[in-house]
């Protein structure tokens, strides 16, 4: 199940151009899934997923309406994720992340370190913000009139 997306991702078609941009192939053109909309892709093997079309109500894709379509760079690096999400490297990456995070959340619970967890400091702090949001109105009415 850890590897079950590995056949749905869009699949580079070549090497990204100078000014970033890359041509991504559809999983099904590239062999790695079946597409009821693309008919020659159906029946390769048994093995391969099939792809949902229509995963959501406005249709198709972009990228199941063509062969292929051009990546900027901006999306590419919005959508870009550098280890496969469950694989080996990931998970030793993610759990040594998650230890760290959780070790300061710790710590700062502590209550012979931070002890953010005290009834006291959290009626503070609730009191602190408050009245932070009061001052900020205030100065805005302030400025206004």
């Amino acid at each position: 199940m850890r590897y079950a997306r590995r056949g749905y991702r869009v699949m580079p078609k070549e090497n990204a151009d100078a000014d970033g941009y890359q041509r991504m192939m559809c999983p099904a053109e590239a062999g790695k899934a079946q597409c009821p909309l693309k008919p020659h892709t159906l029946g390769r093997g048994i093995q391969l997923p099939l792809v949902d079309p229509e995963p959501s109500p406005a249709g198709p894709l972009k990228v199941c309406r063509r062969r292929m379509i051009t990546v900027s760079p901006e999306t590419g690096a919005k959508h870009c994720q550098a280890l496969e999400y469950g694989g080996p490297e990931w998970q030793k990456i993610y759990f040594r992340l998650r230890n760290s995070v959780e070790g300061c959340n710790g710590y700062a619970k502590n209550p012979l370190a931070e002890g953010i967890e005290a009834a006291g400091s959290r009626r503070i702090a609730a009191q602190t913000i408050l009245l932070a949001f009061q001052l900020a109105h205030a100065n805005r009415r302030k400025i206004k009139s």
